[in-house]
Order: C-alpha cells, then structure tokens, then sequence
C-alpha cells in the first residue's frame, strides 16, 4: 500500500503580491502569513497599482486568479484600519463599553480582509476546476468591515434599545481581583450565576439585576452590571474566586498579556490526516459562482459556525441548516422583523432548514442519509458530543468517501483541562487580546463579538482550502477550526503606525489618521458640525472620517454608500467581494 503524503492544503499555489499601496500594509503581512501556513507559496514580485493590493493565484493545472484589494467600496479616499473602523461602526459601537472613542487596537479588518482575500481567491481557483469562468475578485477593506458588524446594523437598524446609564452605581466588566488581577467571567445558565454571586455574599436584587445585561451583553455591546458584583472580586484573591466559580459552575479566565505561540505557528486549523477520493472536477454548465452546486450541512449555532456556513452560502454552496426540534432559539432574539430576529436572519439568510432531534435514532439515520449527498458538513458541537451522538468524520464519511468534516471551536476539538469556555469574550482574556484592546484607562477587551467572527471567518477559509486539496489532490480532509487559533493570527499582526485619535465635533466625532494630529493644535473642531469639521480637515490636508454610531449614519458615510439594504426580515450588508470572469 502505498502511503499518504501529508502535505498543506494550498501546496501547490504560486501567489503573486504587489507592494502593498499605504492603508493597507497589514493586510498584506496577514495574508502572506495564513496564505503560507495554509501551504501557498508567496513571491512578492508584481509591480505596485495604485491604491490596490493585488494577489495572482496560480497552481500547477493551469488555473490563475487575480484577487483586488481597495480600500473603500466607493470613492478612493486614504484608508487606513482605524479610518475603516469608525465608518463602519466598530469604533462607535465600542464606545458603548470603553469609556471613549477609539480604535480597537490590532489590525482587525485588516487581518478579515486577507482571511477573504486568501478564501475568494482559492474559491474561485476551485470554480476554474468545475468549468467557472471566474478569474477576478474584487474586495474593499471597507466592505469587510460591514460584513464584521452586519448583526449589529440589522440590530439598530430595527430599533434595538440601548441599556440606559441612568438610576443605576454600575460598572463593565472585566472584573478585578484583591491583587489586581483582571479576568473575564462566564455563566451560561441563571443558576450558575446566582449560585456564584450568592457565594460572594451580594444581595439577591443586585444579582437578579446583573443577569440580563450580563446575558445581553453579546448583542448589545456592552453590560452595565451593579458595583456590588465588582467590590465583592475585588475583595477576594483570584485563586479563592476561581475555586468559587468551579463549584459553582461558572468560568473565570485571567486576562492574559500574551498569546500560545502554538497557535501563532500553525493558526487556527487542525487537519487530520487526508483520505484519497476521486472528486469530479466540471460540471455541465459552468457555475453562476465558484462554489455553486456544491452541498452543506451545517449544524451550529450562534456566530462562529452560522458565519462560516453564511460565508460558503455566498460563495454557491447550497447550505441546509439542521435546528432543534422547534427550531433555533436565536430566530427568537429580538429585535424581530416579521417574527425572525434580525440578528439570525444577518448570518442565515437563504440557508434552507430541517429540525432534527439527533437523540433520536430517525433524526440522525435522516443526517446520514443528508451527509450521503453532501460535500461539506460543519459543525460547532461542545467536546465530546459528536462521540456521543455518533456522528464522529469516520461514521459520516461511510456516507460519502469524499465528504469534508469540519468543526468549529474555541481551543481545539479536544481541550486542554485549563481551557476556558469557548465564548468570545473568554477567548479574548485567554488569547490576549484583550489587553490590546483599547480602553480609556488601560487595554481591557472589547464588548464586541470580535473573535466569533474572526473564528467564523478563519472557518470558512480552512473549508475553502480544504476542497482545494479535494479538487486538485484527490485528498479529502477534516479539520478544526479553533477561536484561539484565529485571535493568535490577529494578535501576530502589529499595528504599522502609532493608533489614529478620535477628536469631538459639535454633533459627533471624527477619527482622524495618527500621521496628521499634529495638524490639529491649532484647530477648534467643537463648535463645529461634523460636516464642516471634514471640510476644514480636509483643506488641512488633515486625513480624516466620520465615526459611525448607529446604522444611519454607515448609511450616510460617502465611501460607503450603496452598500445597506433591506429585505423583508430587515437589514443587509453587501457581500464584502465581486467575482467576475
């Protein structure tokens, strides 16, 4: 018998890069980095187009893309990450819980927008090997900072209400121990967290108070919760706070001021070890989109692994949801819009839908009949339920010899005994990332689902890699997709300038670029509407963009005009790339 090569996924993919044009260096240092830990080789050797970063894909049968990068969906304005970041919302949104106006930090959409570049450009290599004519994509780094807050514009778009500041001593987390240690906390039931907080001797009204905007906090962006609950922490050392959450069924993860160089070496995916199965490479008429006429199950819930299958639905795949029986409770958040949350509908629309009680013998012999005609099949199952649901990759592959199982996690498929819980915010505190998160007194994480939607992005693209080597080698894979991996990938990503400065206006804020604050010395922006603030920025030759707080106003924003529209269950955000022949 002859044995399996293990070789990366991309082996075999030659990328061609450009010098990257100004605003968008961390996008190319990123996508360098994933592109070679995926297994592409990457040259540098194209000459620079103005204000694009561009990446020619080219592998050994004969397939060739060429991917752009621009920095707005409109217009050709500088760009930069904290430019980008406070148009689209991340900077007004993160104002809720961080004492002030900033930008995040780290190169966030920087690092989404070379996970996307890396993902459509090998799409669409694999649409070549179907009979697609695709050969070009076009991205923008501000499309991909709509798509990373698309479940937060549906939300104010349909009239989400704000926690009120007002009648209540409150502070945000994360809390504080007697040393001065920072953690961040998870409850994901009321009787874990009652039982803690009774623990720590605060009174019952302030712990009945403190639930529901703990619990909100994943959709509101920030979490007003009684000083109570923070000077009962601090009063206490760590290790007796961390015996306390144990026994009481709560998770407590220290902040920590660096990431698991593991993860920094091999990213977020985990493949095993590839099966060989021939796969059909055309079909009979060329596909409308790379991915079209390929098949999905998708049995996740909440962000990581709903984003990932939403991501593969743009691309063509036809995706079938499996839900509970009476469906995902998330289709009940509100706010709704024609009885479906806003929030569901941002990352599942136009994914068809079966419940399933995979308990059940029927229900799940019905999943393995699915798995038979599928290509892909994802999931973001806790640890060991797979096992115990008997729907590990051996058993779905006796359905499909060429089937791709991919899960979604937060440390690995098999966590280590001091993992925290796979949520954002603990994966924040555990990766750290959140102590480069900016706050007004010190780097403190951020309120924003940032990390399931790294996670959920780094998914798609390991799926994406992993039918590359199905249609190119004949290998068939499984993988793991891991939050901690992804948060590694962006913390590996430094910041290329000192952070640009939020400045008021008489009627909001302006970001404006690190390389032009000494231009404002002698400039009073507070007498002035936001409009003419710009103008006189701009006769300064200042570089600068209006900071978005609400839906509206990304709406209005010039360099993204034309990319907000509305269906009958409420906002969308426009497919962050075009693909063309």
């Amino acid at each position: 018998m002859i044995p399996i090569v293990v070789k990366p996924p991309l082996t075999g993919i030659t990328i061609s890069l450009t010098p990257a044009p100004i605003g968008l260096e961390a996008v190319a240092e990123a996508f360098i980095h994933r592109a070679e830990l995926l297994g592409a080789r990457v040259e540098r050797n194209l000459q620079s187009t103005a204000n694009k970063l561009v990446a020619q894909f080219e592998d050994g049968g004969g397939a060739r893309v060429v991917v752009y990068l621009r920095g707005w969906p409109c217009g050709n304005q500088p760009i930069s990450e904290a430019l980008a970041q406070a148009a689209c919302g991340l900077s007004g949104w993160h104002a809720r819980n961080a004492g002030g106006v900033f930008a995040l930090g780290p190169d966030y959409l920087s690092v989404l927008s070379a996970s996307l570049m890396c993902t459509t450009g090998v799409a669409a290599l694999i649409g070549q090997y179907r009979g697609s004519g695709s050969r070009e994509v076009n991205l923008s780094l501000g499309g991909v900072g709509l798509l990373s807050m698309a479940q937060y514009l549906a939300m104010d778009d349909a009239g989400q209400a704000s926690p009120s500041k007002a009648g209540i001593d409150w502070s945000s987390p994360p809390f504080i121990s007697v040393e001065g240690h920072l953690f961040e906390l998870e409850a994901l039931s009321p009787e874990a967290w009652l039982s803690f907080w009774s623990r720590l001797q605060v009174s019952a009204v302030d712990i009945a108070a403190a639930w529901s905007p703990f619990l909100q906090r994943y959709t509101t962006a920030q979490a007003l919760l009684p000083s109570s609950l923070f000077d009962a922490c601090s009063s206490r050392r760590l290790v007796d706070l961390q015996r306390m959450a144990r026994n009481s069924g709560v998770d407590i993860c220290p902040l920590r001021s660096g990431t698991v160089v593991s993860w920094q070496t091999h990213g977020p995916w985990s493949f095993g070890e590839p099966r060989v199965a021939a796969c059909s490479s055309t079909l009979n008429t060329a596909p409308e989109r790379p991915l079209t006429g390929l098949r999905g199950i998708e049995a996740c819930r909440l962000i990581q692994g709903p984003l990932a299958g939403h991501l593969l639905r743009e691309l063509g795949m036809e995706l079938v949801k499996v839900e509970p029986p009476g469906s995902d409770p998330m289709r009940g958040m509100a706010p709704l819009v024609n009885e479906l949350s806003v929030h569901f509908h941002a990352i599942n629309r136009d994914k068809s839908c079966v419940e399933l009680n995979l308990r059940s013998g029927g229900d799940r012999e019905r999943l393995l009949q699915m798995a038979g005609g599928a290509d892909v099949f994802l999931h973001n199952w806790a640890p060991g339920r797979a096992e115990r649901l008997g729907l590990t990759p051996d058993i779905l592959r006796r359905q499909s010899s060429s089937l791709i199982y991919a899960s979604a996690s937060g440390t690995g498929r098999v966590p280590k005994m001091n993992d925290p819980l796979a949520t954002d915010f603990m994966i924040q505190a555990y990766s750290g990332l959140a102590c480069r998160i900016n706050q007004a007194e010190s780097p403190a994480g951020a309120l924003l689902t940032l990390v399931d939607v790294l996670g959920g992005v780094a998914l798609a693209e390991g799926v994406v890699a992993a039918l590359y080597a199905r249609y190119a080698h004949q290998q068939v894979l499984e993988l793991d997709s891991a939050m901690a991996g992804a948060a590694a990938l962006l913390m590996a990503s430094s910041p290329g300038s000192p952070p640009a400065r939020s400045f008021a206006t008489a009627d909001g804020y302006v970001m404006v670029e690190s390389c032009s604050r000494h231009m404002l010395s002698e400039l009073d922006l507070r007498s002035l509407a936001t409009t003419k603030a710009l103008t006189l920025l701009a006769k300064q030759g200042v570089i600068a963009t209006p900071v978005s707080f609400c839906a509206a106003d990304v709406g209005a924003h010039p360099n993204l005009s034309g990319t907000l529209s509305r269906d009958e269950h409420g906002l969308n955000v426009a497919t962050p790339w075009i693909i063309n022949a």
